[in-house]
């Protein structure tokens, strides 16, 4: 029966080989990962950038186009109070004249501070592509990386699962289905070596009886605490010479 216990021993290093390399495989992207979400933080923001410059300069030429009709209109009124012959009139258009470059000069100001923004807008998006330039020169460093460790560690898998199918013609399929049954439940280690007298699956004290029918070895037994199969390596017996 031992020799049974060993294979499946044997079966759960495997096991437990490939479940490390592929835990390794879902943590290695992460950097990759980390500089993606950057990577599109960035792109989103110079979304916004690129729309607010675009907004900035619609509002921009809007504005000058109103400043040219008004300035029109300005001329054509100042040209006209030169023929105004009755004070009402004059007046009336004077105000007019007034109130027009009241309105020039709120739309000159509107048309500066316009200028202002979008020179400001247009040296942060400037910024935000030189950074957007940058994370992508590291995300492709850091994804050739990653590739390079991927092959690496599925490699390593392919080797150890050759290896398990080499292993499993060994096993009794009843012992197979017993270890199958428990791996998930007990997070792949199915397989409790004793340690004088614990199972260190549990760290629980098997009691005496028990602890001395494992010696023998030729019967399997499991821990009455976690259900682990229970494996004592052989106690090598003293050579003559250390007996005497």
């Amino acid at each position: 029966m031992r020799t049974h216990i060993e294979s499946l021993l044997k079966l759960q290093e495997i096991d437990l080989s490939i479940r490390d390399l592929n835990e390794k495989k879902t943590a290695a992207p992460i950097r990759v990962n980390l500089l993606t979400e950057k990577k599109n933080d960035i792109e989103q923001e110079l979304d916004a950038l690129n729309n607010n410059l675009q907004d900035a300069q619609r509002h921009k030429i809007d504005t000058e186009d109103e400043l040219a009709i008004e300035t029109e209109h300005l001329n054509k009124s100042q040209q006209k109070l030169m023929g105004i012959k009755t004070n009402r009139e004059y007046q009336a258009l004077q105000k007019e004249i007034e109130d027009i470059k009241v309105a020039n000069k709120v739309r000159e100001d509107e048309i500066l501070k316009l200028v202002e923004t979008i020179e400001n807008l247009q040296q942060t998006i400037a910024q935000k592509r030189l950074a957007a330039e940058q994370i992508e020169n590291e995300l492709n460093a850091e994804q050739k990386i990653l590739d390079s460790i991927l092959a690496e560690l599925d490699g390593q898998i392919q080797k150890l699962e050759a290896d398990r199918n080499n292993c499993l013609p060994n096993i009794r399929k009843d012992l197979l289905a017993r270890y199958n049954l428990l791996k998930d439940k007990r997070n792949g280690m199915v397989i409790a070596t004793v340690n004088n007298p614990a199972c260190t699956g549990c760290n629980i004290n098997l009691p005496p009886q028990l602890f001395n029918e494992l010696l023998k070895g030729n019967k399997l037994h499991t821990c009455p605490s976690c259900q682990r199969i229970l494996y004592h390596p052989p106690i090598e017996k003293p050579s003559d010479a250390e007996q005497k």
